[in-house]
């Protein structure tokens, strides 16, 4: 997996390109430091990102960096030990900053590698732009896990079903 440049979530969101997705062979992506392993697009991008620890991948080579799936996680805490607290502080995040619109489309329970959690759906719109979110968090032992999906509307579909879906049914957590 290739690295490139770090990119914040507020500039990931306010970009709006994207390359559609095509048939995918996955390899089995694993580092001591995560709490998963997880399979990936072979031929996408690792993208070296501030925020979260995970992993983050594109398969666009240059900026902007879409579609883009987050893998990440943060050590529970008390502030953020239930899936309520989380979900509300990840839409608290992308709706704080003031330019970016942010409106659920959906929400329903679903389990990944054997932890439950919620997936919900999302548009977010800004300057004009607009783009698709499919976000699942859960709740591990130790971890808050926060999966995500951020395409443009024309291709999100192709992506979620294709490529999204596949990695979530993939993942197994340590």
């Amino acid at each position: 997996m290739n690295f490139k440049p770090q990119i914040a979530l507020a500039t990931a969101a306010a970009a709006m390109l994207a390359a559609p997705a095509s048939a995918q062979q996955y390899v089995t992506y694993t580092e001591n430091a995560l709490p998963y392993t997880v399979s990936l697009p072979a031929d996408w991008y690792g993208l070296q990102m501030k925020g979260p620890a995970g992993v983050n991948l594109t398969s666009a080579q240059k900026a902007p960096f879409l579609p883009l799936i987050r893998l990440t996680y943060i050590p529970k805490t008390a502030a953020v030990n239930t899936l309520p607290k989380a979900v509300a502080a990840f839409e608290k995040e992308l709706s704080s900053n003031g330019t970016i619109n942010l409106k659920r489309l959906g929400a329903k329970d679903a389990s990944y590698g054997n932890i439950a959690g919620k997936e919900m759906e999302y548009s977010l719109t800004g300057g004009g732009n607009e783009l698709r979110v499919r976000l699942w968090m859960g709740l591990g032992a130790k971890n808050v896990y926060a999966f995500q999906l951020m395409d443009k509307p024309a291709t999100y579909a192709a992506n979620r079903d294709k490529t999204f879906n596949t990695i979530l049914k993939s993942v197994k957590f340590k």
